[in-house]
């Protein structure tokens, strides 16, 4: 059986079932081939961010460490200040005002410059010669 295809600038080429399952089982081989690299990139690909995946969870139980210990440094500079200065309990938040917490201050009015008091006459003046 001859199929006519291929059609160039009006020239017709016969082909026939041979030719066809030829040039099939060639694209066939091809793809193939092309899907056997496809998976190689894949399983490499995979490899390669399982890898990047470990690395960051590495430097993420590096830096957690890390903090970890200077936390525990921080505790412990606190147990000795604690320590030193006497303390019992832990310094806990307040929520009182200031007038709770010092009731025996009380707030003075201040005293301005502007306000002056005449000197008596009988005493001795001020030398302000300059030095």
């Amino acid at each position: 059986m001859v199929r006519l295809s291929k059609t160039t600038q009006e020239t017709i080429i016969p082909c026939t079932v041979e030719e066809d399952l030829d040039q099939l089982i060639q694209n066939k081989t091809d793809l193939e081939k092309q899907l056997r690299d496809l998976d190689e990139q894949q399983t490499k690909l995979e490899l390669q961010a399982r890898n990047l995946c470990e690395k960051i969870t590495q430097e993420i139980k590096k830096r957690n460490n890390e903090k970890k210990q200077a936390i525990n440094q921080l505790r412990e500079q606190y147990a000795q200040m604690e320590n030193t200065v006497g303390l019992e309990d832990p310094i806990e938040e307040t929520t009182a005002t200031p007038a709770e917490i010092l009731p025996d201050l009380t707030i003075k009015p201040e005293i301005h410059a502007c306000e002056f008091t005449k000197r008596e006459e009988t005493s001795t003046p001020l030398d302000v010669s300059p030095v």
